[in-house]
């Protein structure tokens, strides 16, 4: 209270200024018809900014969670198309499991590419998971941790990916030669195999990391070594692997039982 007293005293001209100022402006405002419009039109100004401001942060945090309920209803969609017997959805009965993610980093220009998604374990990812977008195949998660999981892209010459020409089935292998981000190239496709350009290129479901049939590319240039009679083709990827945003990894919710009847033959 003393320490109130004090102020007061040592700012007793500057209060008592601000005192009358204050009534001189209610006297004013209340006796000129004017000057009390004026007020009150900038007062109504001021509240509807306020309000303005409030409804943009509202709106900010309603289009983050629609955000994420039009993520999630994308990954059950994209379950859907993952199973292969389309009924009912339900998401604890697929073969594959989905897990929103969002690329905080990627590479393409590199020799060895990865990506850093914002899902780890606490997500329920884990190692030689697969990653695909809307358009196609991403890459196979390598190394997780606690919150994040790093992705070898399929812009990466480590990567191998068992994949098929849609018209004929005849299988082969994708990897990437490190010169352009949008086209891989595809071997093993013996030459009996009658393809042409523009054929689609899907995965052919010989790993546990992507299921059959998801739309790798197509082709876009391809010839015979007739040496060792097979084709040497460019695939030209659907999916731009240097804009990404929102990806899904996919989690084949058999491969530990699959795993375990493999090893019995080592």
């Amino acid at each position: 209270m003393q320490q109130i007293l004090i102020f007061i005293f040592k700012n007793k001209r500057f209060l008592l200024f601000l005192l009358l100022f204050a009534f001189g402006l209610i006297l004013t405002v209340s006796s000129r018809a004017y000057h009390n419009a004026q007020f009150w039109h900038s007062a109504n100004w001021v509240s509807g900014s306020l309000h303005q401001i409030q409804n943009a942060i509202g709106d900010y945090f309603k289009l983050k969670k629609d955000n994420e309920q039009l993520l999630q209803h994308n990954a059950i969609l994209k379950a859907e198309q993952l199973r292969p017997n389309k009924t009912e959805v339900n998401l604890t009965q697929l073969q594959f499991s989905i897990i929103n993610g969002i690329v905080i980093k990627n590479s393409y220009n590199l020799s060895h590419n990865y990506l850093t998604l914002n899902v780890g374990e606490k997500n329920g990812v884990s190692e030689d998971v697969g990653v695909i977008s809307d358009q196609g195949i991403v890459g196979i998660v390598d190394r997780v941790n606690s919150k994040f999981s790093r992705v070898q892209s399929i812009l990466n010459r480590k990567s191998k990916i068992s994949v098929q020409v849609k018209n004929t089935n005849h299988l082969g292998i994708m990897t990437w030669d490190g010169v352009d981000p949008h086209v891989t190239l595809l071997s093993d496709v013996p030459s009996l195999a009658k393809i042409s350009i523009n054929d689609t290129i899907i995965t052919s479901g010989n790993s546990l990391a992507f299921p059959k049939g998801l739309i790798v590319g197509v082709i876009k240039a391809f010839n015979l070594d007739e040496s060792q009679n097979y084709y040497t083709i460019q695939v030209a990827l659907i999916n731009d692997m240097t804009s990404l945003n929102n990806v899904y990894v996919i989690r084949n919710q058999d491969a530990q039982e699959i795993n375990a009847l493999n090893s019995t033959d080592e």
